[in-house]
């Protein structure tokens, strides 16, 4: 299994309080979280097909009944659906990414939970779209066989559906555009972001597949939102298979993964511009109003993250994975945000320091996870903090020394209160290098005092680096501040990592 290095190089930084790291991390609310209910689950909707025409206009009129699933089919799509493998040609004229980056993105699934396209993956074929293409709104594919078992709440599958509105569903497409909270008794289905995704506009992505003896993987490329608006795009992907498929981490049978995200809602769901409204699902649901899964729900631009029930910001998910096992009949284990066993995080040059932040979400409403830290003899390292809840965390400060120089392993194990109980152990590698990296030195410039009603500037510099994100979300070189409170920039160049913290203060009138 390859291993996927991730260097990094903080500086010393001033310690901030428990309060001040939490906060600005992490702002998890779970007050009123409902009890998980035991209602019977809800029958099928009855199924209506309309155009495509039609169905746009009273999507656009608010006229769409709840009470019926739509089907919709193109006129002009008579000829039978053909899987379309995607070629380095199709990628030139997507002008995707993953084809102008190719030469530069690992092989290893596991650690780069996002896997670039290739000649593996075909275009999901929509029965509303139409080949090669198959642009769409809320569209779904036939039903798909899986060579392998799916196991989700301790039912076996061995077929399912795409859905283009950002999920994949088992026994029976949807073309639901706005989502709904888990639990639910209406739909059985994998969301690694369930909205409004439209693909219509030829500046959107579209939707691609690719299914293997023990593993699938469905990849939403860069795709826009309703109605045809592609000015803000998404990326990101569900991987699931047998269960012992060593794309995924040991004991997970399915990964949510994510690249840059822009957007979370179409106007038809209440949006404007992409946000607001109705918010965007992320998680499992097995259909029962009971058994569920949810990381988020997202209805905002910036990367605040609220908890698994209170709207977040979206930016929270760029970059991130979750590996999780869905075959649990009643409980699944804490899921982790970010950090997985083949991780190694280098710190690149003596001296420097290094705050590592493991998160675990309990997916369950109203369920308590339990974090515990083993430095295993870690020279100069120390445990910051560790906060319980709905949403854990534990943060480890580690100085880079001669006394630690190599690897380093600290192990995190959180544990819930479901029943059975379950338990995530994840082992974070961390590399100290000797050598040390001195071409990467950012500082943040800028008034740190704040004149009530008067917004200031922070700055990083120098402005060459690789890429820049900022813990309100911005990824360009400065933004502007207009409350007291600590914000920071991470730096990349050449594969490292650094990051500058800043603390604004209030000014007397």
């Amino acid at each position: 299994m390859k291993k996927r290095i991730l260097s990094i190089a903080v500086c010393l930084l001033p310690l901030l309080s428990v309060g001040q790291l939490s906060n600005t991390h992490i702002e998890a609310n779970v007050a009123g979280i409902p009890e998980q209910s035991s209602i019977v689950p809800l029958a099928p909707k009855p199924k209506i097909v309309l155009t495509n025409e039609v169905y746009e206009q009273k999507k656009i009129a608010g006229t769409l009944e709840d009470k019926y699933e739509y089907m919709i089919m193109n006129k002009g799509n008579s000829a039978p659906l053909v899987s379309v493998p995607v070629t380095e040609e199709h990628l030139k004229r997507m002008h995707y990414n993953d084809y102008q980056n190719k030469s530069s993105q690992s092989t290893s699934t596991q650690c780069d939970c996002l896997v670039p396209l290739d000649g593996t993956f075909s275009v999901a074929e929509f029965t509303n779209g139409i080949a090669p293409d198959y642009r769409n709104d809320d569209g779904s594919t036939a039903s798909k066989a899986l060579p392998f078992t799916f196991c989700l709440y301790g039912t076996n599958y061995n077929s399912f559906y795409i859905n283009n509105n950002g999920n994949v569903s088992f026994g029976a497409p949807y073309g639901t555009f706005t989502a709904v909270g888990f639990p639910s008794g209406s739909f059985v289905m994998a969301a690694p972001f369930w909205a409004d995704v439209d693909t219509r506009n030829v500046a959107s992505g579209l939707v691609y597949y690719k299914i293997t003896p023990t593993y699938a993987i469905i990849k939403w490329q860069a795709v826009g939102y309703f109605p045809s608006a592609a000015d803000k795009v998404n990326t990101f992907q569900v991987i699931i298979t047998d269960g012992s498929d060593p794309i995924l981490a040991s004991g997970a049978n399915i990964a949510f993964c994510y690249g840059d995200m822009q957007w979370t809602t179409g106007s038809a769901s209440g949006g404007s511009g992409g946000f607001g409204g109705t918010a965007a699902t992320v998680g499992v649901n097995k259909g029962d109003n009971v058994n569920f899964a949810q990381i988020g729900r997202f209805d905002a631009p910036g990367s605040a993250y609220n908890g698994t029930t209170t709207p977040s910001g979206v930016s929270w998910l760029d970059n991130k994975s979750f590996y999780f096992n869905t075959c649990s009949s009643t409980n699944i284990a804490p899921i982790v945000a970010g950090l997985n066993n083949c991780d190694t995080l280098k710190v690149c040059g003596p001296n420097d320091s290094l705050i590592l932040t493991a998160l675990f979400l309990s997916p369950e409403a109203g369920q308590i996870t339990t974090v515990t830290v083993n430095l295993n003899g870690t020279p100069n390292s120390s445990v910051l903090s560790i906060t319980n809840g709905n949403v854990s965390f534990a943060q480890v400060l580690i100085y880079a020394s001669s006394a630690n120089y190599g690897n380093n392993v600290i192990t995190f194990t959180a544990t819930d209160n479901g029943i059975p109980a379950q338990t995530t152990i994840i082992n974070s590698n961390i590399f100290i290098d000797s050598t040390g990296l001195s071409a990467l030195n950012p500082q943040i410039n800028g008034v740190l005092g704040l004149c009530q009603g008067s917004p200031t500037t922070l700055s990083v510099s120098p402005t060459t680096y690789d890429t820049y994100l900022w813990s309100t979300g911005s990824n360009g070189t400065s933004i502007s501040v207009t409350t007291p409170g600590t914000y920071w920039v991470t730096s990349t160049l050449n594969g490292c990592i650094k990051t500058n913290i800043a603390t604004i203060v209030a000014t007397p009138a």
